[in-house]
């Protein structure tokens, strides 16, 4: 269940904040395949040297130098989403700023 604040609101001002500072994953298996099978690697230069590994059975997105997600573009907008369109995103990234959190 997802609650909310009553009348919350909140939009994209491309600032690139929620791309960076962040663990990014775990990224769903089907995800990563995905890209693989887009080749990736091909359409975003960053992405030709290791851009996801596996710790413990999950995959994660590698950063950049800075602590940026791989695919943050300098225009502080998502490489994956130019190019592939949202769906192409792994699950958080699409669901920020929504994040789980315990309750009780």
């Amino acid at each position: 269940m997802i609650r909310t604040l009553p009348d919350a609101r909140w939009s994209c001002t491309s600032c690139g904040a929620c791309c960076q500072g962040f663990r990014f994953g775990p990224v769903e298996p089907e995800v990563i395949q995905n890209l693989l099978n887009k080749n990736i690697a091909q359409a975003w230069n960053p992405a030709q040297s290791e851009w996801y590994q596996e710790k413990e059975g999950a995959f994660f997105l590698n950063t950049t130098p800075e602590g940026a997600c791989i695919f943050l573009q300098p225009d502080k907008k998502c490489a994956l989403h130019r190019l592939y369109g949202p769906e192409a995103k792994p699950g958080f990234c699409r669901e920020f700023p929504f994040r789980p959190v315990k309750i009780g």
